[in-house]
């Protein structure tokens, strides 16, 4: 769309020379808040600094996103294909391209050409009674009404989760509905969810399954493909038939069969193994990546999308190469153009690698979508969505928190389970802590989690730390700690190893260097029958020429230090220590020698004077 017909359709337009302002038509504009201008590739650049975003304001010029992005020659524009009139007046375009536009009467003769202030209301085709039949297009709807007769509506956004409105509800409120959805898992599902909004408001709602009298319905197949198939006599005939044998439609009515397995069965199954994207820590499947805003998230799946698409390393661990596309929803071009540069270092990006910054939320659109990049980029087996915030859509009416994030989560997790394709969420952390269990501190509802197969979860002791650790829960892999650490000259993280291993490794750094260990394993190997005996002032005195430092700041603390080095002397040094208490104000006296297991352990346990510790 050209530059002109797009501000045609906005008011108060100034400016020129490639630089606009407006009223925003999204909201009531009367100061020009709306900023138009034309990018260095020709694309349209929308801002309304009021903070109306460039999806609802592409909606209300009764325009699509991709109307942005091209410039048309004269003559080009697609010819009008269909017009569906709604019973306030306003008209919904069909072009022969199958984009739409919208237009309202202005009350004088003539359009406004948005979509703002058209109430939400159903297409009807024919009148209202009788048995109301829900289609999911206005095509459809005409089709069924011209061909087999009756009254058949559709809603105005076509299919898919929320979009069926509460203002539909009310126009069929007492009517008998039957619903005709598309065979497709969009279809069926938006179905169930119509049924579920009409039911106890409409006389009664029946949900027709085409497949029962049309075997042979194809993917996608609708009533006007029936109608094709079988003319509108047989088709006609078919849909009576249904209707007729279809009970009404309760909450739970709709029971599937199980597909069940014998256990026999299933031991000799050879089964496919595992796929793993990273091996080891990412497998096939639905996955979250958590952490506390500006952790490093972003940096983190900027990385594994570029590892992945170029079968590279990633922490450490091999990938196995396969496209990917990052939804970098709180990113620009710019930001994402810059970090990809530092992290690749020069070399050059893969080709399997996709980016989008903008993406429509989920009960808009986000699925036909999703749907139409894996149609034009088969070679994608991972979908990066950061942030899973940015695409929910609305609660249906009486839903929980909990069985929003479930339905969310598993509606997404079953489009790519269909299609071989893997997803990513990246999701914040609340601030409250969980030194316990790391995963309960994953923002929302526990029905995110439950409907995630894989977990990452980035946790910092403080903010300010450079080092963090990666917790990994699956329902495919062991859970795992790995200590992780962000390099800010390849600008990636780093593995630096398993928490518990290198936890360990230090620690036995820290006791080695320990001037208290150093001072009495000294001592030992000066001490006849390599054994010590004295009092922490002594040892305090030992250090300052063993050691060349005080070992404390007083006799009491050096006490205390000595108390917790007990387990380690012991088993890296097989160094067994005993404290004598003297009495009076003398303190403790302190033994240290090497332990033999079998006599000296005996003696030990066998002497006087309060020994503790071992």
């Amino acid at each position: 769309m050209t530059i002109q017909e797009i501000l045609s359709r906005l008011e108060g337009v100034k400016g020129g020379d490639g630089q606009w302002t407006a009223c925003c038509p999204n909201h009531g504009d009367a100061h020009q808040s709306l900023s138009v201008s034309i990018g260095n590739d020709g694309r349209v650049l929308i801002k309304c600094h009021a903070g109306c975003t460039t999806e609802n304001i592409v909606w209300a010029m009764g325009l699509q996103m991709k109307d942005l992005f091209t410039t048309p020659r004269a003559g080009d524009k697609p010819d009008i294909a269909a017009i569906y009139t709604y019973p306030s007046g306003a008209q919904k375009l069909r072009r022969a391209d199958k984009s739409f536009l919208w237009r309202r009467p202005d009350g004088k003769g003539g359009w406004i050409w948005n979509r703002k202030g058209v109430p939400h209301e159903l297409y009807i085709a024919g009148k209202l009674g009788g048995i109301v039949y829900v289609c999911e297009g206005e095509k459809d709807a005409d089709n069924f009404h011209a061909q087999i007769g009756g009254c058949a509506v559709s809603g105005a956004d076509g299919a898919g989760p929320g979009k069926w409105r509460k203002e539909y509800t009310e126009q069929l409120r007492g009517l008998p509905v039957c619903i005709l959805g598309d065979n497709d898992d969009v279809g069926r599902a938006y179905a169930q969810e119509t049924a579920a909004a009409l039911y106890g408001t409409a006389k009664s709602v029946r949900l027709l399954d085409l497949s029962k009298v049309w075997p042979d319905i194809p993917e996608h197949g609708d009533v006007s493909d029936l109608i094709e198939a079988m003319g509108a006599a047989g088709a006609a005939q078919k849909i009576a038939l249904l209707a007729k044998e279809t009970p009404k439609w309760t909450p739970g009515s709709e029971v599937k069969r199980l597909e069940v397995i014998s256990a026999p069965d299933l031991q000799k199954a050879k089964l496919p193994p595992v796929r793993f994207l990273v091996e080891g820590m990412l497998p096939d499947g639905t996955s979250l990546l958590t952490a506390a805003s500006k952790t490093g998230k972003s940096w983190m799946v900027l990385d594994l999308s570029l590892c992945i698409a170029a079968g590279g390393q990633f922490l450490g661990r091999s990938t196995n190469q396969a496209g990917t596309l990052y939804l970098a929803l709180e990113d620009s071009l710019h930001r994402l153009q810059d970090r990809m540069n530092k992290i690749l270092g020069g070399n050059p990006a893969p080709a399997q690698f996709y980016f989008s910054t903008e993406a429509p939320k989920l009960d808009g659109g986000l699925l036909d979508t999703l749907s139409d990049h894996l149609a034009k980029h088969p070679d994608t087996k991972l979908i990066i969505i950061d942030t899973l915030q940015k695409v929910r859509g609305q609660a249906l009416p009486r839903e929980s928190g909990y069985a929003q994030d479930y339905r969310e989560m598993e509606t997404i997790k079953a489009f790519m389970d269909r299609r071989g394709v893997s997803v990513l969420f990246v999701h914040h952390n609340r601030k409250m802590k969980d030194d316990d269990d790391p995963f309960n501190m994953i923002s929302g509802t526990n029905g995110i989690m439950g409907a995630a197969d894989t977990i990452w979860t980035i946790t910092k002791a403080k903010r300010a730390d450079e080092e963090a650790t990666l917790h990994i829960t699956g329902r495919d892999l062991p859970q795992s700690d790995t200590v992780i650490r962000f390099d800010k000259e390849s600008w990636t993280w780093q593995s630096m190893g398993a928490a518990d291993w290198l936890a360990a490794q230090r620690a036995r750094l820290a006791y080695d260097g320990s001037p208290i260990v150093k001072t009495i394993k000294k001592l030992l190997e000066q001490s006849p029958g390599r054994r010590w005996d004295g009092t922490a002032k002594d040892l305090m005195e030992a250090g300052k020429y063993i050691a060349r430092t005080y070992l404390a700041v007083n006799t009491t603390k050096l006490g205390h230090e000595i108390k917790a080095l007990e387990k380690s002397l012991f088993d890296y040094d097989g160094i067994v220590h005993a404290a004598t208490k003297t009495g009076g104000n003398g303190g403790s006296k302190h033994s240290f020698y090497y332990q033999d297991l079998g006599a000296l352990g005996a003696k030990i346990l066998g002497g006087d004077g309060g020994v503790y510790g071992r």
